[in-house]
């Protein structure tokens, strides 16, 4: 998703030819449908637990890799992000007890 998010300001900015365009287009739609096929072949808390780890996951190869320093609005909103879904894990055992 942020590569397609960057392929499209480049691409608006003009900073890439016009002819990627379409292969911006076709990188975005294979990766519905790889969220697709993955809902299909497997129970949807797992799916949904990978795409809760992405940011993080994404994060870290962003700093390890490609040697990116994480700006203060970033790491605010990262945590605001983390923050909101620590705040809809119910708290305590009785929440994984089934009725």
């Amino acid at each position: 998703m942020t590569i397609c998010l960057v392929g499209l300001y480049l691409s608006y900015a003009g900073a890439v030819p016009p002819v990627a365009g379409p292969a911006f287009r076709a990188y975005a739609l294979s990766g519905s449908l790889c969220w697709f096929t993955a809902f299909t072949l497997q129970a949807v808390a797992l799916v949904l637990a990978v795409g809760q780890i992405e940011v993080p996951f994404s994060l870290a190869v962003s700093a390890l890799v490609f040697r990116e320093r994480i700006a203060a609005r970033g790491a605010g909103g990262i945590a605001l992000l983390t923050g909101s879904i620590l705040a809809l894990i119910p708290p305590g055992p009785a929440a994984a007890a089934g009725p």
